[in-house]
């Protein structure tokens, strides 16, 4: 609820008005339906051209909610939510009840506990929630990408033809959306291709229209890598060298590694939901089709080397100067990973811990009373650390937000900017600072230098001549 709340006041900024002035523009001017996605296109292929090679999120960008009227901004949150929601519901529905065989009744307990944990220990909400850029270059594909992976697995164990749009439309998406996202993609068809040749499975069929699908990304993926903005972003040639790709994939070990221990340390709620997916494994292992010991090996190798694959792509990108910032998504999609990958470990390690338990002839517990215990230990633990655990969550930041006033503040300072920025007479806009740390929002903010890149995209996006931010008292002695 306080994220919902605060997302009502939540607003375009920077990036924003950068990416999608065009859209605005006409929109503002009246045009139709098919103006409005040329300008869209026509912005992707500027970002293209001059910043970003993911044309596909280029595009989503560009169509930023606020385009429509500043209050549709609102929307963004919930637009984040409803993906995280329907990608993560997905791919643990697939995984925990169609391939590992659990009752129903589990997916439904740990699937909003899963959810829950994911918005409220993002590393980085503002650009994880609350800001469309992030959101729709991080969340949305990141989602896309388990809904393309659920969908294949659900096509290649049904063989029906329905799924086959889908994957169509999201594999050209995927082709241009994240460079995660397609790295998550890609190692789960190698998964898929090594489960057929060890099966011994002859859907050809089937195979043969994923390693289209996969093609379909790869060459969407080829047009990302030679766009002319990446090297304008990079500040330099943008290519592919071994060394560099080498050094990128042991430092993704070894950082991956050193995050998954931070976040249980830090956040804390993690711990206690691991501990809790552990003792369901326990008590369904009986329901699991996994019979050979190998196999819980196999997966959780597998499992911990894709989510150490998703620090490749940034880390690579860190190899070209040691000033290139990362944004805060990919440290969100990070986190995204790793609890999906402990969780299943998690999962796995209980089921495991459950047949070797049940397998010894001289022991013969009642596994429903060591269950029930371990239930009464997290509910005492929750009640005896909860200030402890609050601290860091998604929703304590907005309730210290609004219940400090900062909320209030910040509307009360964007309500009288906006007051300027939209009046059409003004083309030298003048308006008071704002302080950039807002709470739970990302507010990139103006300045008094014209030229700088917030300045021109808000000067663009408002249709001004300029835009300077002076101090409040020199606005206010105007």
């Amino acid at each position: 609820m306080p994220v919902m709340y605060c997302a009502l006041f939540d607003y375009a900024t920077g990036d924003d008005y950068g990416k999608s002035y065009m859209v605005h523009s006409v929109i503002k001017s009246g045009g139709n339906l098919a103006q409005i996605l040329f300008a869209g296109f026509a912005s992707a292929r500027e970002a293209y051209l001059t910043n970003e090679g993911t044309w596909a999120s280029n595009f989503l960008l560009a169509m930023q909610p606020g385009v429509w009227g500043e209050r549709f901004y609102a929307l963004t949150p919930f637009i984040g939510i409803f993906f995280l929601g329907i990608g993560t519901g997905f791919i643990l529905y697939e995984l925990l009840i169609r391939i590992l065989a659990y009752p129903i009744r589990f997916f439904w307990v740990l699937w909003p506990l899963f959810l829950t944990l994911t918005i409220q220990c993002m590393p980085y909400i503002r650009g994880g929630l609350f800001w469309h850029p992030g959101m729709a270059h991080y969340d949305i594909p990141f989602a896309m990408a388990l809904l393309y992976i659920a969908g294949t697995m659900q096509y290649y164990r049904t063989g029906k033809r329905r799924y086959l749009p889908f994957l169509l439309l999201s594999s050209i998406y995927l082709g241009g959306s994240h460079y995660q996202a397609m790295l998550l993609c890609w190692l789960s068809l190698l998964f898929l291709l090594g489960f057929v040749l060890i099966r011994g499975d002859r859907k050809r069929k089937e195979l043969f229209f994923s390693l289209v699908f996969v093609l379909l990304q790869l060459i969407g993926f080829y047009f990302c890598y030679k766009a002319p903005g990446n090297n304008a972003r990079a500040e330099a040639e943008f290519s592919f060298t071994a060394s560099r790709l080498a050094d990128a994939v042991i430092q993704s070990v070894i950082q991956s590694t050193i995050d998954g221990a931070g976040y249980l340390i830090e956040t804390r709620w993690p711990v206690i939901f691991l501990f809790l997916v552990f003792l369901f494994g326990v008590s369904l292992h009986k329901h699991t089709r996994i019979r050979h010991r190998w196999m819980y090996a196999i997966l959780i190798v597998y499992f911990y080397l894709v989510y150490c694959a998703m620090y490749t792509p940034g880390l690579y990108y860190g190899t070209y100067g040691a000033s290139l910032d990362l944004s805060g998504g990919y440290y969100d999609v990070n986190y995204y990973v790793f609890l999906l990958f402990v969780t299943l470990l998690s999962l796995l390690i209980g089921n495991a811990t459950g047949n070797l338990i049940t397998n010894r002839d001289d022991l013969d517990p009642p596994i429903r009373k060591c269950v029930n215990a371990g239930m009464i230990i997290i509910a005492v633990s929750c009640v005896l650390l909860f200030r402890h655990l609050i601290g860091r969550t998604t929703d304590y930041i907005c309730v210290d937000f609004i219940t400090s006033g900062q909320l209030a503040d910040f509307q009360d300072q964007m309500q009288e900017r906006l007051r300027i920025l939209e009046d059409d007479s003004v083309k030298d806009a003048v308006v008071p600072q704002m302080n950039d740390q807002q709470g739970p929002f990302m507010h990139m903010a103006l300045s008094e230098d014209p030229e700088c890149f917030t300045n021109w995209a808000a000067a663009l996006y408002f249709q001004k001549d300029s835009i300077v931010a002076i101090p409040r008292n020199e606005f206010y002695d105007l």
